[in-house]
């Protein structure tokens, strides 16, 4: 909730593109690639309302709940009622987009992969990937949780192109840049 509004654009924009690449890489799930683009774009747009309503008081009590242990989204969860992944699924819902793409919001951060993997499953790559990429470009090791591998391996990503494809995303993200 500290970014800027630009950030979280980029971040976005950074998620729709892996999300694109995701989907050709992942050899165990069939998305459309503008089914994924949109996913990935718009996965995140409930922190745009969830926003308006943090209080530095309330930015500060889930500071302290990460810090004891609780994920982002939970803490957000605790404080809010709900995380920013609900908040955004409902306006998605409002704005009559489809069901598989109001869900795969929904649930980007507690992805469906059983008994079959869901597009929620690629919001949530694309998420972590976006992020991956982000730590790549401040010089940082990009971290993956056991629930990122455990969706990686459910879509049939091979983690052995986790670097290839974040060069690919990276390299065309400075391409954007660079023409726009």
């Amino acid at each position: 909730y500290d970014l800027e509004k630009e950030a979280l654009w980029q971040h976005s924009l950074v998620a729709s593109h892996a999300a694109q690449i995701a989907t050709n890489e992942c050899l165990d799930f069939q998305a459309d690639a503008s089914i994924s683009f949109t996913v990935g774009l718009l996965h995140d747009i409930g922190k745009l309302i969830t926003s308006q309503f943090i209080t530095p008081e309330v930015k500060m009590a889930m500071r302290l709940k990460v810090a004891h242990g609780y994920s982002p989204v939970e803490a957000e969860r605790c404080m809010l009622g709900a995380d920013h992944a609900e908040v955004g699924a409902a306006l998605l819902y409002i704005w009559r987009l489809p069901e598989f793409i109001v869900e795969a919001v929904a649930m980007h951060h507690r992805p469906a992969i059983k008994p079959v993997a869901r597009l929620s499953a690629l919001a949530s790559v694309a998420n972590t990937l976006a992020h991956a990429s982000d730590a790549a470009h401040c010089g940082q090791t990009p971290c993956y949780s056991a629930m990122d591998h455990e969706v990686f391996s459910k879509l049939g990503f091979p983690a052995d192109r986790l670097n290839d494809v974040l060069s690919m995303i990276d390299h065309d993200c400075r391409m954007l840049e660079m023409a726009g």
